[in-house]
């Protein structure tokens, strides 16, 4: 996981508190929920990024109804497609934060709430829970933890250059050139460190991950309680 972001000099040097401080805050903030993102995801594994661990995975159907039966028979559901292939080491549900408050307020025929004394503490079913608000609201995932495989630096690597030159883009950062020497095409717009009296702030964040067998994942989306 690698971000890039400037400033000016002067603003580095008047600013309070620092924006060095405040952008690192930032990066950390952002690369949460790009990371989150990404990890939930189905796409595919690719030069730049590991698979989301639902990729190649498909969803449970959700229980038509609504109310508690629905939510017990999901549950049951997510719980029986690992238990199928005893992949039931270490099991975490990943939801949104709304779906947490669902569980937390569904009653039960006899008008109990079941759920809410656990969920309120981060446990379903006895097992761990992890709100993100980065999950769609309406999906539920579970996930076998023991058969996840991730690599990841200790702490994220911040360096800061008044040298180096960018292309200013968030979403396709090029090349500065590219192209045959007398025929290179200029990246634009580009940005020097040096020439205008700025900084940049860059951070890079080791990451990798894999599930070490198929059957470790369950989910479903569009849940009707």
């Amino acid at each position: 996981m690698a971000v890039i972001t400037g400033y000016t000099r002067e603003i580095a040097e008047h600013s309070t508190p620092e924006i060095e401080t405040i952008l690192r805050q930032l990066i950390m903030d952002d690369t949460g929920v790009a990371v989150d993102t990404v990890f939930i995801d189905n796409v595919a594994v690719s030069s730049i990024r590991p698979a989301g661990i639902r990729n190649g995975v498909s969803a449970i159907t959700a229980t038509a109804g609504g109310g508690f039966a629905a939510l017990v028979a999901d549950l049951a559901a997510l719980v029986g497609a690992l238990a199928a292939v005893n992949a039931m080491g270490s099991l975490v549900w990943i939801m949104n934060p709304v779906q947490q408050i669902k569980i937390s307020l569904t009653q039960n025929a006899g008008g109990n709430f079941p759920f809410q004394s656990e969920i309120n503490n981060s446990r379903l079913l006895g097992y761990s829970v992890v709100v993100s608000s980065t999950v769609p609201a309406g999906m539920l995932i579970l996930i076998n933890a023991d058969d996840l495989m991730v690599v990841q630096g200790d702490t994220p690597r911040f360096d800061v250059s008044d040298q180096a030159t960018l292309h200013f883009e968030d979403t396709t950062p090029l090349q500065i050139t590219t192209g045959a020497q007398g025929s290179a095409v200029a990246a634009t717009p580009v940005r020097s460190m040096f020439q205008t009296d700025s900084l940049a702030l860059r951070m890079i964040l080791p990451m990798n991950w894999a599930m070490r067998r198929s059957g470790s994942v369950a989910w479903t989306q569009a849940v009707t309680w």
